[in-house]
């Protein structure tokens, strides 16, 4: 950029234990995660994400539009791998609801797991700012879950308490 020549921003992703640690070894100045408190770590709440259920398009769900929570225990649930902070918000709300989970597949990738939906092979609680672009295009189907409070994802910029940032990252920030 023209505003900062020379200025090099390399992207990662990681699971937010591990942007935690990144951070606080140094290796990088900031990083964007969910839901991850530390004491040598600053936190600055970016935006808060609906988590919705979706559906491939030709899913008989989609033809109702909306389900009763039962009905999500007896389909096939793609979720995100166990250590991921995602799979812990949506466990924790499915249990809170009442249905035990039991992924028929746990994938660490969500565009891996949006294919999955979109070609049938089951549902999946997802980002509604992740699938927007395919529930516009007709791809997914977002469903309603009634009676059910859908959880929210928190996402937050962290940077290492006490450690002065650049200006590029001051200008970020």
């Amino acid at each position: 950029s023209s505003r900062y020549p020379g200025l090099d921003v390399s992207v990662r992703t990681d699971y937010s234990q591990q942007i935690v640690q990144m951070v606080l070894a140094d290796e990088v100045q900031m990083g964007l995660e969910r839901g991850t408190t530390h004491p040598e770590v600053e936190t600055i709440p970016l935006y808060s994400d609906d988590v919705i259920l979706v559906t491939a398009a030709s899913d008989y769900f989609a033809e109702r539009g909306a389900v009763d929570i039962k009905d999500i225990g007896e389909r096939r649930l793609i979720m995100f791998n166990r250590g991921s902070s995602y799979y812990a918000l949506v466990d924790s709300a499915l249990r809170d609801a009442g249905v035990p989970v039991s992924p028929a597949m746990e994938l660490d990738n969500m565009e891996a797991t949006k294919k999955m939906v979109e070609v049938g092979l089951g549902i999946a609680m997802l980002p509604r700012v992740a699938v927007a672009q395919e529930v516009e295009r007709g791809e997914l189907r977002e469903i309603e879950i009634k009676k059910m409070t859908m959880p929210r994802r928190e996402v937050s910029l962290i940077y290492r308490r006490g450690r002065p940032l650049s200006r590029a990252a001051i200008a970020f920030i």
